[in-house]
């Protein structure tokens, strides 16, 4: 009976991210401006952004923590069991893994959030800073500060930062927290959320997906370049968690409401190190676009001598999934995923 309930659990992490690409496929291309012929990235480029993923060190260890922490829904019953996956391993240049993954639904967004797990393969754990660039890490958007701060603690996160005091109470409206394995994740309160269906289950009613760069100029230019993804820089300001001055960059709507992705500058933030880690290892983070032509967006990524990071360099496809996938490297090391349905 565990290898049916592990081989359904798979099947339904894997078709949750499958549903949230299908779901987009026949979306309409990011809109330039009126009366203009779209780019060759444009018309090739980003239908949605689908997930954010992150590898871990014991998936069953964070599969109890985001469910504590954030009152996420899993896909599936059980933690699967890890399995030689030649196809995940080769995507991510893993060679000899065994993998497993397990799958969350964020409400009100369309994106999933996949912790994978990598074993049998050496692995380094590693700690980015709050300002290191080539960092992708979710900023939690939730209607109900006093309850997500309460289940962080209880669910053992590192609060590194709480500000922005608000009321009697004193309850912070922005927190920053580390996973067990040292991930950053950002909370902040959302104040209008009568477009939502809050629920008890869950203070969570919206994500971004947060890419941290050392310049956001040369970040832009990539997203627009390969993916399409044409963005004003926003303007600096100022930020409260001791890592110096801000610029953030965000995102229209990619693919459905609330997919947003947010590009974040950190300045005179002291020594910043750019994130190193490999797919693999804990603490390391992927997002995950649908693109209308993969092979377009990859000579793209190519001619901008990126790193391609699958190995081979050629695409590939996942069982249970066959849409066509690669995995690339921005300017500043953070890890791409490609998708073609």
């Amino acid at each position: 009976m565990r290898s049916v309930s592990v081989g359904v659990s798979v099947a339904l992490a894997l078709a949750a991210v499958l549903s949230s690409e299908a779901a987009v496929q026949a979306a309409p291309a990011q809109r330039g401006n009126a009366g203009q012929q779209p780019s060759a990235a444009q018309a090739s480029g980003v239908v949605a952004m689908s997930a954010i993923s992150f590898s871990v060190s014991d998936l069953a260890r964070s599969v109890a923590f985001y469910r504590t922490a954030f009152g996420l829904e899993m896909f599936g019953a059980t933690v699967p069991a890890a399995s030689m996956n030649s196809a995940m391993a080769s995507l991510v240049s893993a060679g000899g893994a065994k993998y497993r993954q397990a799958t969350f639904e964020v409400p009100h967004t369309g994106v999933v959030v996949r912790l994978m797990e990598f074993s049998g393969v050496e692995r380094a754990s590693h700690k980015p800073g709050l300002g290191d660039p080539g960092q992708v890490r979710p900023r939690f958007l939730v209607s109900n500060m006093e309850v997500a701060l309460a289940s962080l603690k209880l669910a053992g996160a590192d609060i590194v930062w709480s500000g922005g005091e608000s009321g009697a109470s004193k309850t912070p409206t922005q927190v920053v927290a580390r996973d067990p394995d040292g991930y950053v994740i950002k909370i902040e309160r959302e104040d209008d959320v009568r477009a939502v269906a809050v629920t008890d289950l869950t203070p969570v009613v919206g994500l971004h997906v947060e890419l941290t760069t050392a310049d956001t100029a040369r970040k832009l230019a990539f997203y627009k370049d390969v993916l399409g993804i044409d963005l004003a820089a926003g303007a600096p300001g100022t930020t409260q968690t001791g890592a110096g001055d801000l610029k953030r960059t965000a995102s229209g709507e990619l693919g459905g409401a609330n997919r947003l992705l947010d590009i974040v500058e950190y300045r005179e933030a002291g020594h910043a190190a750019p994130a190193r880690g490999r797919v693999a290892d804990p603490a390391t983070g992927v997002v995950s676009f649908i693109v209308r032509d993969l092979d377009a967006a990859l000579n793209a990524a190519r001619q901008a001598k990126l790193r391609v990071v699958t190995a081979g360099e050629a695409p590939v496809s996942l069982a249970y999934a066959q849409a066509r996938r690669i995995v690339v490297q921005d300017p500043d090391g953070a890890y791409v995923e490609m998708v073609e349905p």
